[in-house]
């Protein structure tokens, strides 16, 4: 005998299953797309009979159904090629979402489905946002976000696929997120006194680079600081020693600005400062608009900069 549970959920799902039915045939099976900037929120009601009803199926078309997909391949429910043509491929790729975080599966998107796409959209975003990726948070990941989410895997090392669930992409994406949260304010004090003392003589428990140093030593100032390391970031690794990479990092995972030949007024200690693109020193005083800099190659102590390629705000993390 059925309960009267099992009745009610069989009674939603015919009821689900008859709308969007009822407004494909309605709509002779042309749902109109919805422009991007035209949607107010993520997955947005339209004047469309099936996306009305907020209820998706086989047979459904249009915008909204191409960003349910898009979220469906980002976080591991391959349905294709997202075309915004609600087929049986995408139908399959629902009901695993449905099954694995515990909805209906019925391969019917509806709003609970939509609600749970739309909510692990966003929470993937704000984690992307922490590591300083400038992407939107609206829930849907489109290329922005999956253009995102490949970088991330490209810098750390990761098959880069675009699909967030995919090995250790999102276990490593929240250890980097958490820990960004969690960084202090540098110490602006013991920065300085580590670049005044090594800025002519080596420290032996870092690795040394000759003629190249520069960005190894800027970046030996910054830890003294309190800037942490991890295996991304640390003694001998491209981020720590490539001025390349060491500019992709702090932009990255730690939302550092890089403003392109600034004046002196927007340069302040603790600034890391280019004089090229192929030299970095950082900013250890400053006398009205007179830039002084150290730097370990060559030995300079407080040396009068007046050309700057770029700067790294770097002092907007020190206390």
């Amino acid at each position: 005998m059925k309960t009267v549970e099992n009745i009610k959920s069989s009674a939603k799902k015919v009821l689900a299953t008859s709308l969007c039915a009822i407004s494909i045939l309605s709509a002779g099976l042309i749902v109109p797309s919805v422009a991007p900037n035209m949607v107010s929120t993520p997955f947005a009601v339209t004047a469309n009979a099936a996306i009305a009803n907020g209820v998706y199926c086989v047979g459904s078309r249009g915008t909204q159904v191409q960003y349910i997909q898009w979220n469906l391949n980002a976080l591991g429910f391959n349905c294709g090629t997202p075309d915004g043509i609600f087929g049986n491929m995408t139908k399959n790729a629902v009901m695993s979402f449905q099954r694995a975080y515990g909805l209906t599966v019925d391969g019917i998107v509806g709003s609970q489905t939509i609600n749970k796409l739309n909510s692990l959209g966003q929470t993937v975003q704000n984690k992307l946002r922490k590591l300083g990726y400038n992407v939107s948070v609206d829930g849907i990941l489109g290329p922005q976000s999956t253009n995102a989410i490949r970088d991330f895997q490209r810098r750390n090392g990761l098959s880069v696929n675009g699909i967030v669930t995919s090995g250790s992409t999102w276990s490593k994406m929240t250890a980097q997120a958490n820990q960004k949260t969690s960084v202090k304010k540098l110490n602006k004090s013991a920065v300085l006194n580590y670049a005044n003392t090594y800025c002519n003589r080596r420290n032996y428990n870092y690795n040394y680079y000759n003629d190249n140093n520069c960005c190894n030593f800027v970046s030996q100032c910054l830890v003294a600081g309190g800037l942490p390391t991890n295996s991304t970031f640390r003694n001998g690794t491209s981020a720590f020693i490539y001025i390349p990479s060491f500019i992709s990092y702090m932009q990255n995972n730690h939302n550092v600005k890089y403003i392109s030949r600034p004046s002196a007024s927007q340069i302040e200690v603790g600034d890391v400062i280019l004089t090229s693109s192929s030299h970095v020193m950082i900013v250890t005083r400053k006398s009205g608009n007179t830039i002084y800099a150290n730097g370990n190659t060559n030995n300079r102590y407080q040396l009068q900069v007046s050309y700057f390629y770029a700067v790294l705000k770097t002092s907007a993390l020190m206390n």
